[in-house]
């Protein structure tokens, strides 16, 4: 089972960097359920991905605070209606199924919005500890 996990791991990574190029696509929520199965088939692997400069911090937010990053909710739930409103208006469905994909669109809507926002921590920079200037090095030397 370990072996399923794994390929499992490495697919979902890959749809996951995929992702990250192509618009119409999500990378995070691949990468969270790639998180997971390396969890259950390589540690190594998911250590990888949580410390990882670009990938790892919205998997490490999920997994550690279940929240989401404000941009990276409203970029999903504009995504979310772009897809599900052309797929209504342009594609010729039927009354079910283009019922059954807004009540899709709305649930995910409502999960999204019901997660904690992440909020991310100003850096030292901005906080000013690391400011350098006249003004500073004449306070430090008095």
């Amino acid at each position: 089972m370990r072996s399923v996990y794994f390929a499992s791991g490495v697919i979902l990574v890959a749809l996951g960097v995929v992702g990250a190029f192509l618009p119409v696509m999500p990378t995070t929520i691949f990468l969270i359920l790639a998180a997971g199965c390396f969890g259950k088939s390589s540690p190594r692997m998911e250590r990888w991905i949580c410390e990882h400069p670009r990938l790892g911090p919205p998997v490490v937010a999920w997994q550690q605070e279940r929240s989401i990053r404000m941009r990276h909710k409203v970029f999903a739930i504009v995504l979310i209606w772009i897809s599900i409103l052309s797929s209504v208006a342009f594609a010729d469905l039927g009354l079910p199924l283009d019922g059954m994909l807004l009540v899709i669109a709305v649930s995910l809507t409502v999960f999204l919005l019901t997660r904690p926002t992440k909020v991310d921590q100003p850096s030292a920079f901005v906080r000013g500890a690391n400011v350098r200037g006249p003004a500073n090095e004449l306070r430090s030397s008095k």
